[in-house]
Parts: C-alpha cells; structure tokens; sequence
C-alpha cells in the first residue's frame, strides 16, 4: 500500500490534519504486519504571491482550530504577511536530499514556525535558521536550492498534484503503483482513512495499536520530538484524567502547547480559544 500526501507547509488545514497523520505514522507505516506501507509527501505548492486579504486565512485558521483543538498563533496576520509559500516547499525538497526523515523534521518545524511561533516562513535566511533547528546543515540544504535541485523536485511535486485537482489536504491510495488510486480530500477523519484502506483490501489487524507500554511512547515520540495534544489524543486514545495520569508516569510534560517527554507533566490546559472541548472527536477512529 501507498499513501500520497498533497500538502503545503503553510497551509492551515494540512496542520489541522496532522493528528490523523501522526495516527497513520504510528499506526501503518512500518508497523510491522507483513505489508507494508509507504507515505509519500508531495508539496502541491499553496500559492506563489502575497497573501491580500489576511483576514480570509484568519478566519481559516479559527475555524481549523475549532474543528481540529490544533494550536494556531492567530496574531500572525495582525502584524505579517506572507509573500509565497513555494520557497518552504523547496526547502523541504533540498532537505529530502538527505533523506525522508530529515525532509519529514524539516516540515514539521516549519509548521509549528508559522503556524504556531508566528514566524514568517518565506525569506532564505529564515528558513535556514529553521533548517537547523531540525538538525539538519543548512549548507548543505542551500547548495540543494542554490543549484536548483529542490526547484526540479518541487515542479515535479506540483506537476503531480496538479493532475489530482489537488486542494489541501489530500490523501491518494494505492494498493499497488498501477492500480486506480483511491482519493480523500479534505479533513477526512482517521475512521474513514482506514475504511479506505479496508476498501482497498488491507487488513486492519496489521496496524500497530498503541497499548499504553513505555515502547508504545517511544514510538510515538519517535515520529516527532514534540506533540500537540489532539496528536497524542488520538493516537492513544487517552483522555483527561487517564490521559494525565499516563502522562505523568512516562515522563511526558507541556513545553508551551507542546507534550515533550523530560518534563514533569502539568494539568490538564483548556484548548485554544474558541475551540468547543468536543470538538477533538472530529478526528476520532469512528
């Protein structure tokens, strides 16, 4: 089985989207059942010019933090612009010449950077810095751009969503390369990526299930080194006090709207403003 991700670093709703992600990285890939499954990420490119009406992406970004309890930094468009988000999808496309993973760590910090630090994510230098902040040698990722390597994969990336009538996010599904894929746009929920992966013939007893053991958290923590609350909600499937409880006994604490593990972990926080308690269960198994 394959997994095609059109997605865009900045977009708002790819963000929204990442709790089922993370649950597809714990539960699907790699998980051990004899059939394996691959996530490909494909940078669709969201748009190419300055942002004109900012209170458009405002109110977006509101109504994915209701729908998804994910953390925005909603004050980025009161005082910022963004002029194109290509650059950032080139970045992840260099960082890619060193591997999935590090492209993985290097999309990742740009989400929580603009999505939630409010930091602009569309000047050289500042993607840079954020290259290093996932470990990875910024020089070798600006040789990656400055060559036009990361240029040509991200045409190709383009060339490919294009022909899906992409928006974000999509999720293409293919039980074998020449097969007719299996399309979900959109912030489809977890029970129905795996309904689509029930459709198609894979067996749900070979996912990986998360069992509440220290190697299931390692796993889990493995996939990002910080996670937002809606990611570990639903990928354990804990809640208030036994969510807490298990928080505490593996060492999982907040570092800002983050669980990070090291820390003592703190009480339970109320969720962004504006965002119904309930409303976490719109990405729920089903």
């Amino acid at each position: 089985m394959e997994i095609t991700l059109l997605e865009d670093p900045a977009c708002g709703w790819c963000w929204a989207f990442q709790p089922v992600v993370t649950a597809i990285e714990f539960e699907l890939i790699d998980s051990g059942g004899g059939r394996p499954v691959r996530l490909r990420r494909v940078m669709g490119g969201l748009r190419d010019r300055p942002v004109q009406d900012t209170a458009f992406f405002a109110r977006h970004w509101r109504t994915a933090a209701a729908v998804s309890g994910m953390p925005f930094n909603f004050s980025f468009w009161d005082r910022q612009n963004l002029q194109t988000t290509f650059d950032a999808c080139r970045l992840v496309k260099a960082a890619l010449t060193q591997g999935q993973s590090a492209a993985d760590r290097v999309l990742r910090r740009l989400r929580e950077a603009f999505l939630v630090e409010a930091v602009a994510i569309d000047e050289r230098e500042t993607l840079l810095r954020i290259v290093k902040t996932a470990g990875i040698d910024p020089e070798i990722v600006r040789e990656q751009l400055d060559n036009g390597r990361a240029s040509l994969l991200f045409e190709r990336d383009r060339i490919e969503a294009v022909e899906h009538r992409f928006g974000f996010p999509t999720l293409v599904l293919r039980k074998h390369p020449h097969d007719p894929p299996l399309i979900l746009k959109g912030l489809v929920t977890y029970g129905e990526v795996l309904q689509g992966f029930n459709q198609m013939g894979y067996s749900l007893k070979d996912r990986r299930r998360f069992q509440n053991a220290a190697a299931d958290w390692d796993r889990l923590f493995a996939i990002h080194e910080r996670l937002t609350r809606p990611e570990v909600q639903l990928v354990t499937r804990l809640e208030g006090d036994e969510l807490f409880r298990s928080l505490d006994r593996f060492g999982i604490g907040e570092d800002g709207p983050f669980l990070v593990r090291g820390k003592s972990a703190a009480p339970p926080q109320p969720l962004p403003e504006g965002v119904p308690a309930g409303d976490v269960g719109r990405l729920a198994f089903g």
